[in-house]
C-alpha cells in the first residue's frame, strides 16, 4: 500500500534512442512516438483521463537504458519506475585512460562544474531513405544552483533563480510560473504533463546533458544494459581532440566522443543494424547522431539568458495543462463539422432537440478497441429511440479511404453509423485528447459528461449516463466536480517536485530483498501444520464466539472464500459469483445483536464491495449500480453497528472525492459524509456510554477524522508521527486502555521520495503518540498492515507487523519489542488464533497457510 494523494510519482530519464530493437521499429517509430505521446499527455489529471486515473508519462529509454519503454504509473498508487542499469564489464586499452576512467571523469566534470552552457543539434539518419535526415537543435545555459535556460523540441524553461516560468509550443496561451526551486533536479522537468513532454518526447529523446549535471548517478544509466564497453582510437570533433568511448548492445553499435582536455560530452551516435527476418533481407540502418560541439563548462554566463518576460494575454498557471474536452462541461458546443462516409458534410446542427452521443476512435487502437462493445452496446440499447443519436467519429488521416475504416469498424465489432473528422478540425474545435473519447451531449447541445481514454470501466458506464440524461439528470456538475478535484491533484505533485530535491530518475527502487528464513530470537515457535492452497492467499480472518471454539476463513484466489479447520483442513470453499472484472483480497466481519453475522468482501480500488451471509451465501453487492456509474473505488469497508440500534450496518470509505457512506444491509444508502477526501482506512471506535460509536477515518493520508453515527464530522486533526499515515487500527484489548491505537506511517526520503522510513506508532485513546517503532524498508505487502494477537499470558495483546523483506515484528501494547523473525518468504496474511489452549500464529504467504503453536 502506498500513500494516496500525497505520493510523488518519480518519472525516469526519458533518452535519446526509444529502445529501438530493429529498424523497421525505427521506420515506424515517428508515427508511434506521435501515437504515445498524445496518448500519455492525457493520462493525467490535465486531460482527466478516465477521471481519477494515474498520472502517467510515455518515458523512453535514455540511449542505454530501460528496455521496455512506455507509460509508467503512479497510486493513488501507480508509481512510475527509473530506469534499471548496473556499470557493465571495461575492457581497457594499451593507454593511460580506459573506458571507465574516462567515463568516471565525464561524470565527475559534469558533476562539479559551476556552470554549463551549449547548443547543438540532433538527426536521425536512415541509410535506407535519401535526403536529408531529420534534425532537431537545443540549447542549453544552467548555473548552480538554480538557474538555467533549456530549449528543446516544443519547449523551454527559464529559471533566473527567484521564478521559474516553462512553456510550450503546443499550449502557447499559458505559461507555467512558480517560485524558483532552491536546487535543480531532474523531476522538475519531467513531473509537469506539458512541458515535460514538450522537452523530451521527439524523436531523439530528452537531453542527456541535464542528466549528467543534475543525477548523481548518470553513468548507471549511460553504460545501461551494454555489452563491451571499449576505448577505441580518439579523433576529433571539430577542433577538439576527443576519446571514443564504443560500446555495443545486441540491436546495434554506439559510441561517446568525450573532451579529453575537459571532459565535456561532444557527440553522441548509435547505429542500429537489424537482422533478416520471416526470409526477409535486413532493412538498412539507421544512424542517431547528438552534437554537442559547443559545450562548455565552468563560463561566465551573460546574465540575460536567465531573464524571461511573460508574453500579454498569457494566463499564468503553477502547472500547464492541456486544452481538454472536460473544460466544455456544461457549456454548449461550439459548431463543428464532420463528414460521412460519402464524403457529404455533416455538422453538429443535425444533432438539435436530441441527446448524441459521439464516440471518437481511431483504427488499429488498443484504447479503441478495449472500449468498443460498450459503445456497440449502448447503440443496440438506444438505435430505435428517436430522442437520441449515437455515432461513432473516426479520426484518421484522409489517406485512409472509406472501404479501411468502414472494415476496421467491422473489426472493432461496431455497427454504429460512422462519421469521419479526417482533418482533426472536429476534435480541435472539441478539445478532444487522443481516442478513444465519447461525449455526451443532452439536447440543448450542452457537454454534460465525457469518458476520456481507454478505461474498460468507465465505458460501462455509458449506457447509465444516457439513461439519466433520458430521465433529465443533469450530469455535468459532478463531472465538473471530479474534473477539478483531478486538476487539484495534479498541481500538488508538480508543487512536490519544486520542494523536494529528488534524484531518483536513474536509481530504481529494487524490490525489497527477502530476508533468510530465521528463527524468533525470544518466543519458541513450532511447526503445527500446513495448508496447501491451489490459488494465492488474501487476509485471513479469526471467528471466536463465547464457548465455541474459533473459526479460520481466508480468501482463496481472489473470487472464493475457504474454511480452514483447526486441524489444518480446508472444510469448504465458497465461491462468489461476480461480474469478471471483479475480486476481492479482503475479508471483514461482524456480528448484529440480533446475533446474524455478516462478512464483507473487497479489494481496494474495486467499485463494490459484496456482502454474504454468516453460511457465506452471496446477499447482495454496494453500491449496486457502481458498475455503470463508476467513482474513484473502494479503500475501506467495516461492518459495525455505530448508532447502537443493535443493527449491523456497512460502513464504506472512497478514495476521490465519495468520502464515507453508510449503507442497511439490504443495500440501501443511509447517510454520506463528503467532507473527507480520499479515504484509505476507516476504523470504528470504543463504545460509549449511549452504546455509540464514532468513525475514525484516515483522510488524504494527513489527519484522522472522527464521524458521528448519523455521518456527521465532529473532529479532524493532524495524524501523529512523521509522514503520511496509511494504515490505522485499534484494539479493546489491552489492560489499562492506554494504548489501543496503532497505525503504519510512510516518511519520504527528501533524497528519493519512492523511498523512505516506514514506522509503526502507537496512540493513546486521544490520539497522542506515545511510541515509534522502525519497520524495514519496502513498502507492506501483506493485505493486514497490523494484526492484534495475544502471544503472552495477560491481558494485554500484542502488536504483529509484517515487513515487506518477510520478517515478522511482535510488539507490546505499549511499544516494547517483543521479538522478530525472518519468515523467508513473501507474508500476505497474519492472524493468530488459540487451538489447545496455545496461541498459534497463521501465516498466509503463495504455499498456502501455515500454522506455527506459540510457546
Amino acid at each position: 500500500m502506498m500513500v494516496q494523494s500525497k505520493e510523488f510519482v518519480a518519472i525516469p530519464v526519458v533518452g535519446w534512442v526509444a529502445s529501438m530493437g530493429t529498424v523497421a521499429t525505427l521506420r515506424g517509430f515517428q508515427e508511434k512516438f506521435r501515437v504515445l505521446v498524445r496518448y500519455s499527455l492525457t493520462s493525467g489529471p490535465s486531460a482527466a483521463y478516465g477521471r481519477g486515473g494515474m498520472i502517467l508519462i510515455v518515458c523512453f529509454s535514455f540511449l542505454l537504458g530501460c528496455d521496455n519503454a512506455g507509460p509508467q504509473s503512479g497510486s493513488p498508487k501507480g508509481s512510475a519506475q527509473a530506469a534499471k542499469s548496473s556499470v557493465s564489464p571495461i575492457s581497457q586499452n594499451t593507454g593511460a585512460e580506459t573506458a571507465q576512467s574516462v567515463l568516471d571523469k565525464m561524470a565527475a566534470a559534469y558533476h562539479n562544474a559551476t556552470s554549463y552552457e551549449d547548443f547543438g543539434t540532433v538527426e536521425l539518419r536512415d541509410e535506407g531513405s535519401p535526403g536529408e535526415p531529420q534534425r532537431a537543435s537545443f540549447s542549453l545555459a544552467t548555473e548552480r544552483p538554480n538557474k538555467l535556460h533549456m530549449k528543446f523540441y516544443q519547449g523551454e524553461v527559464v529559471c533566473d533563480g527567484k521564478q521559474w516560468y516553462a512553456f510550450s509550443k503546443q499550449v502557447p496561451g499559458q505559461v507555467m510560473l512558480r517560485e524558483a526551486p532552491a536546487k535543480l533536479n531532474l523531476n522538475q522537468l519531467l513531473v509537469d504533463n506539458v512541458i515535460g513532454p514538450a522537452l523530451n518526447n521527439g524523436f531523439g529523446g530528452s537531453s542527456p546533458q541535464f542528466l549528467l549535471l543534475f543525477d548523481d548517478q548518470p553513468l548507471k544509466t549511460l553504460t545501461a544494459n551494454a555489452g563491451e564497453v571499449t576505448l577505441e582510437e580518439p579523433g576529433r570533433i571539430g577542433d577538439y581532440p576527443c576519446y571514443r568511448v564504443r560500446f555495443t548492445r545486441a540491436d546495434g553499435v554506439g559510441e561517446y566522443w568525450i573532451d579529453r582536455a575537459t571532459f565535456v560530452m561532444r557527440q553522441m551516435s548509435f547505429r542500429v543494424a537489424s537482422a533478416p527476418q520471416d526470409g526477409q533481407p535486413a532493412a538498412p540502418p539507421v544512424t542517431f547522431v547528438a552534437n554537442f560541439e559547443h559545450a562548455q563548462f565552468n563560463t561566465k554566463i551573460d546574465p540575460v539568458a536567465f531573464k524571461f518576460e511573460i508574453p500579454q494575454g498569457v494566463e499564468q498557471r503553477r502547472a500547464l495543462m492541456f486544452p481538454n474536452s472536460n473544460d466544455l462541461l456544461g457549456k454548449q458546443l461550439p459548431d463543428f463539422k464532420l463528414s460521412d462516409m460519402q464524403g457529404k458534410d455533416w455538422n453538429g446542427q443535425s444533432l438539435d432537440g436530441k441527446i448524441a452521443v459521439l464516440h471518437f476512435w481511431r483504427a488499429n487502437s488498443d484504447e479503441c478497441k478495449a472500449v468498443a462493445s460498450s459503445i456497440q452496446q449502448l447503440y443496440e440499447k438506444f438505435k430505435d429511440n428517436d430522442k437520441i443519436v449515437v455515432r461513432a467519429v473516426n479520426i484518421d488521416d484522409a489517406k485512409l479511404d472509406a472501404k479501411t475504416i468502414e472494415d476496421a469498424a467491422k473489426q472493432l465489432g461496431l455497427s454504429v453509423p460512422l462519421l469521419r473528422d479526417s482533418a482533426t478540425e472536429a476534435a480541435s474545435f472539441l478539445k478532444l485528447p487522443p481516442p478513444p473519447a465519447t461525449l455526451f451531449v443532452d439536447a440543448k447541445g450542452v457537454l454534460q459528461d465525457s469518458i476520456l481514454g481507454g478505461n474498460i470501466v468507465a465505458a460501462a458506464a455509458a449506457t447509465r449516463k444516457v439513461e439519466r440524461l433520458l430521465e433529465g439528470e443533469k450530469l455535468a456538475a459532478k463531472a465538473e466536480e471530479e474534473y477539478r478535484q483531478q486538476c487539484k491533484s495534479y498541481e500538488s505533485q508538480v508543487d512536490l517536485a519544486f520542494k523536494e530535491q529528488s534524484q531518483t530518475t536513474t536509481v530504481e527502487q529494487a524490490p525489497t530483498k527477502i530476508a533468510a528464513k530465521s528463527a524468533p530470537g525470544k518466543l519458541r515457535m513450532t511447526p503445527l501444520w500446513q495448508c496447501p492452497f491451489a490459488n494465492p492467499v488474501g487476509n485471513i480472518l479469526i471467528l471466536t464466539s463465547s464457548g465455541d471454539k474459533a473459526r479460520i476463513f481466508a480468501i482463496d484466489g481472489f473470487k472464493a472464500i475457504s474454511e480452514i479447520g483447526l486441524d489444518g483442513k480446508i472444510v469448504g470453499t465458497h465461491k462468489a459469483k461476480l461480474a469478471e472484472e471483479e475480486f476481492f483480497i479482503v475479508l471483514r466481519t461482524g456480528i448484529g445483536r440480533d446475533g446474524k453475522r455478516y462478512f464483507a468482501a473487497f479489494a481496494p480500488a474495486q467499485q463494490r464491495f459484496h456482502l454474504f451471509d454468516e453460511n457465506l451465501n452471496y446477499v447482495l453487492s454496494y453500491p449496486e449500480n457502481a458498475l455503470v456509474n463508476t467513482h474513484a473505488g473502494i479503500s475501506d469497508v467495516e461492518l459495525s453497528d455505530l448508532d447502537g440500534d443493535g443493527v449491523l450496518k456497512a460502513y464504506v470509505g472512497y478514495h476521490g472525492i465519495v468520502g464515507v457512506q453508510c449503507a442497511s444491509l439490504d443495500g440501501r444508502r443511509q447517510w454520506s459524509c463528503r467532507n473527507l477526501l480520499n479515504v484509505s482506512r476507516i476504523v470504528p471506535g470504543p463504545v460509549g456510554a449511549q452504546g455509540s460509536r464514532e468513525l475514525f477515518c484516515v483522510n488524504d493520508a494527513t489527519s484522522i477524522a472522527v464521524i458521528d453515527a448519523k455521518g456527521n464530522l465532529r473532529d479532524a486533526t493532524h495524524s501523529p508521527g512523521d509522514g503520511y499515515l496509511y494504515y490505522l487500527t485499534r484494539s479493546d484489548a489491552t489492560a489499562d486502555g492506554k494504548f489501543p491505537w496503532c497505525g503504519i506511517t510512510f516518511d519520504p526520503n527528501p533524497q528519493q521520495p519512492l523511498t523512505g522510513r516506514f514506522s509503526a506508532i502507537g496512540m493513546n485513546g486521544r490520539g497522542e503518540l506515545k511510541w515509534n517503532y522502525a519497520l524495514p524498508p519496502g513498502s507492506q505487502q501483506a493485505v493486514d498492515a497490523i494484526v492484534a494477537g495475544r502471544f503472552l499470558p495477560g491481558k494485554d495483546t500484542q502488536w504483529i507487523f509484517p515487513a515487506s523483506d518477510g520478517s515478522i515484528h511482535i510488539v507490546a501494547a505499549d511499544g516494547t519489542p517483543i521479538d522478530r523473525f525472518n519468515y523467508g518468504t513473501q507474508v500476505s496474511g497474519l492472524a493468530v488464533v488459540e487451538i489447545d489452549g496455545k496461541p498459534v500464529l497463521l501465516i498466509g504467504s503463495q504455499k498456502g497457510v501455515e500454522a506455527l503453536r506459540v510457546e
